[in-house]
């Protein structure tokens, strides 16, 4: 059954005022006051998080990226941006101190119902900052396991 996500139009980021996801601008403003703000950068997109951020960007084409904020799990996405992303394309990553859950759950949306999160690993923060990488090499890099890799042939 297909999964159904939010249109980024449909999005509320209000709900965190100190977070902010963008596409396509950069320099934007940190609100810090005082709490420790997470920042990711992958290709044209960006994102400054009360928590752990993540963003993935097409390594040939910088505008296909999307971002996601560990407290929001909304992802910012250019529309049909994530459709170009396969498991055999090189892409960006930059996350930080995001759970291993959510990096999942943006993993998903590239390659649904393929990711699994080790059960020892459920409560890990990842940190990983790669360039140029196989879809599919990133995926067990950050300690996910791809699912079509366990099935017997």
């Amino acid at each position: 059954m297909p999964r159904e996500y939010p249109h980024p139009a449909n999005l509320d980021l209000k709900s965190n005022p100190r977070s902010r996801i963008h596409g396509n601008f950069r320099n934007s403003q940190r609100e810090c006051k005082g709490v420790h703000m997470a920042e990711c950068k992958a290709g044209n997109c960006d994102a400054i998080c009360d928590g752990g951020c993540a963003c993935i960007a097409l390594a040939s084409d910088p505008s296909v990226c999307t971002c996601i904020c560990e407290e929001l799990l909304t992802a910012k996405v250019k529309t049909g941006a994530l459709h170009k992303i396969t498991p055999d394309s090189k892409v960006n990553i930059h996350a930080r101190n995001i759970p291993i859950a959510n990096l999942a759950w943006l993993f998903d949306r590239i390659l649904p119902d393929e990711i699994a999160i080790p059960p020892g690993q459920s409560l890990k923060r990842i940190t990983i900052k790669q360039k140029d990488k196989l879809f599919t090499e990133l995926v067990t890099a950050t300690g996910l396991v791809l699912l079509k890799q366990m099935k017997v042939k």
